[in-house]
């Protein structure tokens, strides 16, 4: 399947829970939003994810939950990054974990289930009694065993030369940068940037 593609099928059965594993390679996933609530894994690097509120940090052997129509952006840091997705309807009557933005350690009952389920992609209906069971435990044991979240991420600037120089950073993350020649680029003082940020 190709890698996009998947994007325009999330949501196309609103009752099914959807699965994409082993997303790699990839330098960013555009901005989109869905129906559905994401749990998205990653392995092998951190992954950053672009939201309204900041830039969060996923670092490998976590999960993010991003709740329904919450707009994101994916950046893998490189591209030895796993990242594994499960799509799930959320009602209005949901839990609180299932509205909030969050970041959370795996266990290893989850790593499991996902080891169980690696070979699954697509749309799970309720109609697939055995694969539909095991991936509608593996929603409600996101609640019941998440811990408080961590707060891995940065809120966005308020002034427009940071947001400036914190877009250039992202583009190039896997360069080295200096503060004298960084505030050079973008015709500040390094006193300057050090107060911006």
């Amino acid at each position: 399947m190709n890698s996009k593609y998947y994007l325009t099928e999330v949501d196309k059965h609103p009752a099914s829970i959807y699965c994409y594993f082993n997303l790699k390679g990839e330098s960013f996933v555009v901005s989109h939003q869905h129906q559905k609530g994401q749990f998205l894994y990653a392995e092998g690097d951190v992954v950053h994810v672009k939201t309204n509120v900041g830039t969060h940090y996923l670092p490998a052997r976590h999960y993010m939950w991003i709740p329904s129509n919450v707009n994101h952006a994916i950046y893998p840091s490189s591209s030895r990054v796993i990242m594994k997705n499960l799509y799930f309807p959320v009602s209005d009557q949901a839990a609180l974990f299932y509205k909030k933005v969050g970041i959370y350690p795996i266990n290893s009952l989850l790593i499991e289930l996902l080891i169980f389920t690696k070979n699954w992609n697509g749309d799970i209906f309720q109609t697939q009694k055995n694969k539909y069971a095991v991936v509608d435990a593996f929603r409600a044991l996101l609640q019941q065993t998440a811990s408080q979240p961590l707060f891995l991420e940065l809120p966005h600037p308020n002034d427009h030369r940071l947001s400036e120089v914190i877009d250039y950073l992202t583009k190039h993350i896997h360069q080295e940068h200096l503060l004298p020649q960084l505030a050079s680029k973008f015709s500040m003082t390094d006193k300057s940037l050090y107060r911006l940020f």
